[in-house]
């Protein structure tokens, strides 16, 4: 995965409430790419 967009998505789930779930697959998904 590419920090950036990490560091974009992470901002994202910080700035925009949601599901947990969701926000850890991606996270996971993020990691293991």
């Amino acid at each position: 995965a590419q920090p950036a967009a990490a560091q974009a998505l992470h901002a994202k789930a910080r700035r925009d409430p949601a599901p947990p779930a969701v926000v850890e697959t991606l996270h996971v998904r993020l990691c293991a790419a």
